[in-house]
């Protein structure tokens, strides 16, 4: 269970109180009571030790040690380099990817109950600036746990590791949520400028977009989505979908961005590409920090309809 799930329940009892008559401040009042519930629910109200604390032996002796976790490790790493939703954020060097896998087994050896080499403390800095959401956490659970799996870890003894990693999820995600959160403050506070006018209005957004399209087109990754006669066209629209959703007084009329993107083989891995490259463009025309976080918060809740070939269908009747 991850916070999709908690959420749509959420918004199936919201429909279920709005059907049956109830106003909006009591509905509202509702889901502030269930919000708290959450953390519990997902495995965050305790910590690595408390969790432990429920077992007769240490979750690294139940896995099977240190060579399983290790061989675990190893073989999540491999997986997240192929896995779209996280391998934008495993891609690394030779070098920096030993060192990553290496202190990735250091946290998790201490975790579960071995010895202690690594702790939360080195992990928050790390992970602050990385814009890893929850999103991202629960894919690498997700992956961890089908490795362990895989590799003949007790099932019993999987579910106990998900619900200890959940347990340091604010260590890594930390981060962005705050910064996020900062972010939806400001652009909802009236005396606040928006991006739009931070970035100098018109001709502000269409010199970023046309040194975003200067990265892109250089990088080898994603440059294919950038190419052909017509990009220049791509680019003016483009310039005016960020203006209208920066907050810019204009109109745009070009096809929703589901029906864009529908004949792209576009993954997770290209779109967290290409918000780096347009956060390098901001901050390359003097925008501060804070602004990126801005343009972030209004640009990353788009990634479902950018990515809609990608999802599921729902079940019709």
């Amino acid at each position: 269970v991850n916070d999709y799930h908690f959420d749509r329940l959420l918004g199936v009892i919201d429909g279920e109180l709005q059907r049956s008559g109830q106003e909006e401040d009591a509905r509202h009042e509702v889901l502030v009571v269930l919000e708290p519930v959450r953390a519990d629910v997902l495995g965050r109200g305790r910590g690595p030790a408390d969790i432990a604390a429920g077992y007769d032996q240490s979750l690294l002796a139940w896995i099977g040690g240190d060579m399983t976790l290790e061989m675990v490790v190893e073989a999540t790493y491999d997986r997240a380099l192929q896995d779209e939703r996280l391998r934008y954020h495993f891609e690394t060097g030779k070098v920096r990817q030993r060192a990553l896998r290496r202190k990735t087994y250091q946290y998790l050896c201490g975790v579960l109950g071995g010895p202690v080499q690594y702790t939360e403390e080195h992990l928050r800095p790390v992970h602050y600036n990385m814009n890893i959401t929850d999103r991202h956490f629960d894919a690498f659970v997700g992956v961890f746990a089908d490795v362990a799996v895989d590799v003949g870890v007790p099932l019993e003894a999987v579910a106990a590791c998900r619900a200890t990693l959940n347990g340091v999820r604010p260590d890594i995600t930390t981060g962005w949520a705050v910064r996020g959160e900062a972010a939806r403050d400001r652009r909802h506070d009236p005396q606040q400028e928006t991006v739009f006018e931070k970035m100098g209005g018109v001709k502000g957004v269409r010199r970023v977009v046309s040194h975003l399209y200067s990265l892109v087109q250089k990088d080898k990754r994603v440059n294919v989505f950038f190419e052909g006669s017509k990009w220049q066209v791509v680019q003016a629209a483009q310039a005016t979908f960020i203006m209208k959703a920066l907050g810019g007084p204009v109109r745009y009329d070009g096809r929703p961005l589901s029906v864009a993107h529908a004949h792209l083989e576009m993954s997770d891995y290209h779109l967290d590409i290409f918000l780096e490259h347009w956060a390098k463009a901001l901050k390359d025309n003097g925008l501060a920090p804070a602004d990126v976080d801005d343009s972030m918060v209004t640009l990353e809740p788009l990634r479902s309809e950018i990515l809609k070939r990608l999802q599921p269908e729902k079940d019709g009747g």
